[in-house]
């Protein structure tokens, strides 16, 4: 397993498997849609996250599961140094939601998400 190389200014460099330098991402601020209703959980998500290695989260259709999860991921500590992966049934609907967590985030499409087909 590669490990994350360290430069100043808390800047990092991951290596993919191939020994292969990427950049990472961290938002200097989060925005989150407050008419969702799992904003309203917000911290109580984002301990569990932080406390525990595993956390199961259930909701209605339309609770922003999908696209808050993962800020909420970021905003616990995790991906900054790795991956947040977020599982979508289909592929048209995980390219959906990469773009426009990446929008969310005031990124570009394509800059820091990857999409992988079932094998």
């Amino acid at each position: 397993m590669n490990k994350p190389d360290a430069t100043p200014g808390g800047k990092a460099g991951k290596r993919d498997r191939q020994g292969r330098a990427g950049s990472l991402f961290k938002p200097a601020h989060i925005a989150y849609n407050p008419d969702l209703p799992i904003t309203g959980k917000k911290e109580e998500i984002i301990q569990a996250i932080k406390n525990h290695p595993v956390v199961i989260i259930s909701g209605a259709t339309g609770s922003g599961k999908t696209t808050q999860i993962p800020k909420f991921c970021l905003e616990a500590g995790r991906g900054i140094t790795g991956r947040i992966g977020c599982t979508q049934p289909r592929r048209i609907a995980a390219v959906t939601v990469a773009a426009r967590i990446a929008e969310e985030l005031g990124g570009t499409p394509g800059a820091f998400r990857g999409i992988q087909n079932p094998v």
